[in-house]
Order: C-alpha cells, then sequence, then structure tokens
C-alpha cells in the first residue's frame, strides 16, 4: 500500500510512523508549513501519476484543498485521520499486537469532553483497572495517577494504545476533538453546539457525525440524532435536582451528587451515567465523583476564593454561568474577573465581542485582561470598551501570570476570583 498523509502538525508523522511498521510505503505533507517529507508540488504530480493508492487527511482540512480535490479527481481513495487510526488498532489486534480493552469508549463534541470523560473513568474505575487520555492528561486508574499528556487528535490514541495501555486494564476512555476513530464500544457526543473549522468551510458538527455514522452505540444529549443507534441519556437517566434515577435493562438505581445543580457539570453527568449503564456497570462513581481542575473547581489561593473555570471550552456563556455560582456560592456580590484566551490554540476562537459581553455582563470590580490568544484589533476594541466604562483592569500575558497578578492585586482578599481564560489544560 502506497499512502500519502496530509498534515504532519497535527498526528501525520504519527500515523505515518505506524503504517509504516505495518509494511506501508508512505510520504507526508505538511500542508500548513514547509515540512514533511515531499513538497506539496511533489505529492500533487505523485497523486496526478499514479503513485498513491491512499490519501490520508484530517478532518478539519477544507474540502477544496488541492491535494484533496486532485486525488478525488484521479479517483484515489481519502480517508480521514480519525478512520485511518481504527484502521491500524484493527490491524494490530489481527496481527495480535494488540489486546482490546474489554470498553473502549470515545469521547467528542464541542464542550464538556473533559468533564464527561472523567465523570465516566470514575464509574469504571470501579469495574477494574484502565486508561483515561484527556485533554488534561493521561491517567492510570483506579489510583488516578497521572502519567503522560498529550494533544486530543486523532492520532494520539495510537500511543496511548501502544505506549500506555497495561494488558491488565479492562477499559479505555479516549477524549478526541473534530469526531471518533470508530474503534470503540461505546461513543459519546457531549454536545450540539457547532462552529466552522476547515478555514471556516466546514461544521465540526457535520464532521462529527459522519464519524460516528459507524459507531455500534452512540450516547447523545437529550435531543433525538439523526443516526439510528443512538441513545439520548434522557431515555435512560432522569436528573431532578442533586439526585438522577436511572433504569436501563436490568440496571436502575439513583446517583447523588451537588454537582448535577450545575448546568456545566449536569449534561457530563448524565452522560458518564448513560454510559456506564449502557455497558453494563453500575455507575456508583458518580456519587464521589468532585469537580475537575478547570471545570467549576473552587480553592483558595492566599485568602482569595478562586473559582477556576479556564478550559478550552470556556464561552462567554460559561463565564456568566461561572460568575452567577461564584456569588451564590460565596454570597458576595464584587469579584475580580480574570477572562480571555491564552496564546495555545484552540478550535474556536472567544472573540472581543463575546468578552465585552462577558464583562458587562459581570460587571466585576476588577478584570485581568489575559489578551495573547487575540489579534491586535480585538485587544484594541476590548480596551477601549473598559476605559470607556470606567473598568478598572490590566492585561496578562498568559493564564499563569493573571494567576501570579491575582496574588499582589490591591483588592481585599475576601473578594472572590473568577477564571474564565479559554485555553488548553
Amino acid at each position: 500500500m502506497r499512502t500519502l498523509i496530509l498534515d504532519t502538525i497535527h498526528g501525520g508523522f504519527v500515523i505515518a510512523a505506524h503504517l509504516e511498521e505495518l509494511g506501508q510505503t508512505v510520504d507526508t505533507v505538511d500542508v500548513y508549513r514547509d515540512g514533511g517529507s515531499i513538497s506539496l508540488f511533489d505529492a500533487k504530480m505523485g497523486i496526478i501519476r499514479g503513485k498513491y493508492d491512499q490519501l490520508i487527511y484530517p478532518v478539519h482540512l477544507r474540502m477544496d484543498h488541492l491535494l484533496l480535490q486532485t486525488a478525488q479527481e484521479h479517483e484515489i481513495q481519502t480517508k480521514t485521520h480519525h478512520k485511518i487510526v481504527a484502521e491500524i488498532i484493527s490491524e494490530w489486534e489481527r496481527n495480535k499486537t494488540f489486546t482490546r480493552p474489554r470498553h473502549i469508549v470515545e469521547i467528542t463534541g464541542a464542550r464538556g469532553k473533559t468533564t464527561t470523560a472523567y465523570a465516566l473513568a470514575s464509574c469504571l474505575s470501579l469495574s477494574g483497572p484502565g486508561l483515561l487520555h484527556s485533554s488534561a492528561g493521561i491517567y492510570r486508574y483506579p489510583e488516578g495517577k497521572k502519567i503522560g499528556k498529550l494533544s486530543i487528535t486523532p492520532a494520539s490514541v495510537l500511543t496511548v494504545a501502544c505506549k500506555y495501555l497495561e494488558r491488565e486494564m479492562t477499559w479505555m476512555i479516549c477524549e478526541e476533538s473534530l469526531g471518533v476513530s470508530g474503534y470503540h464500544d461505546c461513543a459519546i457526543l457531549t454536545s450540539y453546539e457547532d462552529y466552522r473549522c476547515g478555514a471556516e468551510t466546514r461544521s465540526a458538527l457535520d464532521c462529527k457525525k459522519t464519524s460516528l455514522k459507524s459507531s455500534p452505540c452512540i450516547i447523545t444529549p437529550g435531543e433525538e440524532f439523526d443516526i439510528p443507534q443512538s441513545i439520548p441519556c434522557d431515555t435512560i437517566v432522569q436528573v431532578n435536582g442533586e439526585f438522577a434515577t436511572y433504569a436501563h435493562e436490568s440496571l436502575e438505581g439513583r446517583c447523588t451528587n451537588p454537582l448535577f445543580f450545575l448546568s456545566q457539570y449536569r449534561t457530563s453527568l448524565a452522560l458518564a451515567t448513560a454510559a456506564s449503564i449502557v455497558l453494563g456497570i453500575e455507575p456508583q462513581g458518580i456519587d464521589s465523583f468532585e469537580s475537575v481542575p478547570g471545570r467549576l473547581s473552587l480553592t483558595r489561593q492566599n485568602e482569595r476564593v478562586l473559582l477556576d473555570d479556564a478550559n478550552s471550552g470556556t464561552t462567554h456563556i460559561t463565564a456568566i454561568e461561572a460568575a452567577r455560582y461564584l456569588r451564590g456560592t460565596t454570597h458576595i456580590s464584587n469579584i475580580i474577573l480574570c477572562i480571555g484566551q491564552d496564546a495555545h490554540a484552540v478550535c474556536e476562537n472567544l472573540t472581543a465581542a463575546a468578552i465585552i459581553e462577558a464583562i458587562s455582563t459581570i460587571k466585576p470590580v476588577y478584570t485581568i485582561l489575559i489578551a495573547s490568544g487575540l489579534s491586535e484589533p480585538e485587544q484594541k476594541e476590548i480596551n477601549a470598551y473598559l476605559e470607556h466604562n470606567s473598568y478598572h483592569y490590566q492585561h496578562a500575558s498568559s493564564l499563569d501570570i493573571a494567576q501570579e497578578m491575582l496574588k499582589k492585586v490591591a483588592i481585599p482578599p475576601e473578594i472572590p476570583a473568577l477564571l474564565a481564560v479559554k485555553t488548553w489544560r
């Protein structure tokens, strides 16, 4: 098999290495900058001359990309990074170089992936040892020990499976961006929210739906999904206050957790509960599940209460909800707001308009703006708004520096602070 792989930045080199180990001849092209084993021109000529049997591309690539179009015109088979990952692991299993765990779950969605992954891990860990791969890191259970960290591109699943998964582990949970590979017993779609990808040419939700079509079982948020094998979680789990009752086949019972009160946790906990039940495992881990760092977790920094809601799914809506939660918890109306976007790449930006809306709604007593992930015009727009409305504020170049500023800011320590920054953690 002769293969051309596009996009070395987001896992192409990893996929190439594993395909070469399986005996394929592979060329790679970096579609965003100079790199890869061959140039874009050589790749195009190779396609035209019939050098390749298949082309592997990332799902976020625009569909009118030169190489993708050329491959389609010359009737060369095209596959996504997600799909080839499943094919590679399946080949390992056929070659008996990989032992499949009893349960494999892949999780995708615009937001709520990490929280859902942690909650499900707390349930499955009661059934035996396992592995969690999320944007927060790779964790071995039941001890919950962090043993590594990788991006959540589909290619990372290969590294997790061959490097971190141990033979005695009975389950593996993988969080993935923009879809799933299909190598699983159960998939979870955490959100129906959509955004544009592929240079604004594609719907991210459509990309996820396409990858989910081959799934044997899909747990979805409450609404019906247009794939027959999907199971809306509210057909299994009913949430009322801090309680969730569940019933599916021979399993029925009740979970209790005050996090069900919070909208940012409610859906994730319900999805994890439903997935655990579908896999035949009582979701007792939900009862003892605690908030995830960076997902509405309350701590103290010196004497100041700090609500950490800085993660890749942060939006102006989650920031407003977090501020409401912080005020309700501390019974203090004044808060310090750290808001913005870190320099790390994210799929969906937190725009200047969204930041301004959050600030105008929350009305913090003091603002720390993290603008390293924003363009210069966006920074100027936010600055102009803050100055025009007489907000007290300062800039921080990163989330870490903003947290250091909080230790020194001349605001009484009884005033709580909220971290609402879009960032990979």
